[in-house]
């Protein structure tokens, strides 16, 4: 294996927030996602960030594309913006889970997904735990894994704590883009 650009470019400001722990790589190879549910800000711990970069075959490097991705619904500490995060088969669509998004109930989850368009991140979808008939006592909802399909109309996201009250015996939501409000 041969390291593509310098790791430097894609490390994190923000101390102990295990950034890089999601990663979401494009058909090609050239546009990666990366979040971090623990990244803090001046207003609190575990608010989570995502961000994305685009390497460059004439520099040789990662560059950031757009603004940080933060919590674009509510602007709540602890929501975990990042939990789990995917991007398009062209790079130009990521789908960013938060976990302990309040709406709905405490911890119920939330996902968002956004477009790239004129240098900037766009919200064109949420998607929030209790709007699929999620069980009441599910804490937190939406918390697992998440990922697309290569056009970015159809997801998939897990919730490892959906119960029935027996347990938390878990659940995956196959969604499909209905309306882009972008």
């Amino acid at each position: 294996w041969n390291q593509l650009g310098d790791n430097a470019t894609i490390r994190n400001t923000y101390q102990t927030n295990n950034w890089g722990n999601n990663v979401s790589l494009s058909a090609d190879g050239y546009t990666l996602f990366t979040s971090s549910a623990y990244a803090g800000t001046d207003t609190g711990n575990d608010v989570g960030v995502g961000r994305v970069y685009r390497y460059s075959e004439t520099s040789g490097q990662w560059a950031i594309l757009g603004p940080n991705i933060n919590n674009h619904t509510i602007v709540n500490d602890d929501d975990r913006v990042g939990d789990s995060c995917a991007i398009s088969k062209d790079g130009t669509t990521i789908v960013i889970s938060e976990s302990r998004n309040d709406t709905g109930g405490t911890y119920r989850g939330a996902m968002m997904m956004l477009k790239y368009t004129q240098g900037y991140w766009k919200q064109i979808a949420t998607a929030y735990f209790t709007d699929y008939g999620a069980r009441t006592n599910s804490y937190p909802g939406f918390n697992g894994c998440i990922r697309m399909n290569r056009d970015g109309t159809r997801i998939i996201v897990g919730a490892y704590y959906d119960n029935e009250g027996t347990g938390f015996v878990g659940a995956a939501y196959v969604l499909d883009l209905v309306h882009d409000y972008g």
